[in-house]
């Protein structure tokens, strides 16, 4: 039998400039089943997304973001939601 985990959680907000470290725009945040991505207010949607790219980069290339679909080697099966 399979010991499946209740699904984990993850949004987008937009954050303060004060409450933002020097240097980033984007920053992933995290704790048990739920995932926070702070998107500095005000920075460019172009500063956003290539930031947001570079992290996800990241995190998948180490190890630290995992999907799991419905095998090996199948695709998500994608939806287009109501």
């Amino acid at each position: 039998m399979i010991d499946r985990q209740p699904a984990a959680h993850a949004r987008v907000e937009i954050v303060p400039n004060d409450l933002m470290p020097d240097g980033l725009n984007v920053l992933w945040l995290e704790r048990d089943g739920e995932g926070l991505w702070a998107v500095r207010e005000g920075c460019s949607l172009m500063d956003a997304m290539s930031e947001l790219n570079m992290a996800l980069v990241y995190l998948s290339t180490v190890g630290l973001w995992l999907q799991r679909w419905g095998g090996p080697c199948e695709p998500p099966q994608l939806r287009i939601a109501a």
